[in-house]
């Protein structure tokens, strides 16, 4: 079975979904993060990190859990670890999307880490004010298809078929929806990890701009790493995304930086980074607004961003 393509809206046709649910599978463990209506109100049905190192027992693991908490994987995504994909952003000729897919990773095979034979990808097409008379600019989403195949067989292993396969990127839109902002609003959303992260900016729910933060947490852990140095970084590739969307993309000012749960204790460095950014900054609790009382660590908080961000965005798209 081939694996679908890294879908960035699920299937035409779909009925609405009462429940949506996403799995986030990396080298730390598994995520699932299942979402729905209660009583008309947008609800965290179950948000959970479990880690597992061991891939071997990792079926096992998912089923016992979907069992015993009774997830509905009725309708149901993958979200790529950021590791397993590159989200490439490049000029494209003016061309319908179907056509477009096919042409864009020859057009870029430059930037692919792997052979054009051995890839799956799809694209991601940016809104149409997005260009300032520039040419015409895609994110194509790229992965080794040997990796992605061996997700999506774990998951059908286990009586699981995934609907859709999504990038981070794209996940990261579902948190528009908790915002509740004004319309024509500008916000960049990030998130951090120990090996890394991403930042998206984002205007009236629709993506404009993603970049990789390449920023390792990991460092904060070392009694001899130079904290300031780490979130100078941070305030640099914050400022470059904000310079380049308001200066370039001429869509006005980003309203505010939302920072989802970081996996440790950033202590005063947040305070750092809001003081040495042009932009409004929030970190932002998806859980507490979403009313969901089981206790996570920061760190399970923050593993399980993508699949929550995911779960939001696949049921109010579908």
């Amino acid at each position: 079975l081939q694996p679908p393509g890294l879908g960035f809206i699920l299937r035409a046709g779909k009925p609405k979904a009462a429940r949506f649910t996403v799995f986030d599978l990396n080298s730390q463990g598994f995520a699932i993060a299942e979402v729905g209506l209660v009583n008309g109100a947008l609800r965290i049905i179950t948000c959970q990190f479990v880690h597992n190192a061991n891939v071997k027992i990792r079926g096992e693991l998912i089923k016992e859990f979907l069992d015993r908490r009774n997830v509905s994987t009725s309708v149901c995504q993958l979200v790529m670890s950021q590791t397993n994909y590159k989200f490439l952003l490049a000029e494209a000729p003016k061309a319908p999307l179907d056509n477009l897919r096919a042409l864009m990773p020859t057009k870029i095979r430059d930037s692919i880490p792997w052979e054009l034979n051995d890839i799956t990808s799809d694209v991601l097409e940016l809104p149409d004010d997005a260009y300032r008379g520039r040419k015409k600019s895609v994110y194509v989403a790229v992965a080794k298809t040997a990796t992605l195949s061996s997700q999506i067989d774990l998951l059908h292993g286990v009586g699981v078929q995934p609907d859709s396969v999504t990038t981070l990127e794209v996940a990261m839109r579902g948190y528009w929806s908790l915002l509740k902002l004004e319309a024509n609003a500008s916000v960049a959303i990030m998130r951090l990890t120990e090996t890394g992260g991403v930042l998206v900016v984002m205007c009236d729910g629709l993506l404009y701009l993603a970049r990789r933060v390449a920023v390792s947490l990991d460092a904060l852990q070392q009694e001899d790493c130079d904290r300031q140095e780490i979130f100078d970084q941070i305030v640099l590739e914050i400022q470059r995304s904000v310079d380049f969307y308001e200066s370039q993309l001429g869509k006005g000012s980003i309203t505010k930086l939302i920072v989802l749960p970081p996996p440790i204790d950033l202590g005063i460095g947040l305070d750092y980074i809001d003081q040495n950014i042009n932009t409004a900054m929030e970190l932002f609790d998806p859980y507490s607004v979403l009313g969901f009382t089981q206790e996570l660590t920061l760190r399970d908080q923050c593993y399980c961003s993508a699949a929550l961000g995911a779960a939001l965005g696949g049921l109010l798209d579908a």
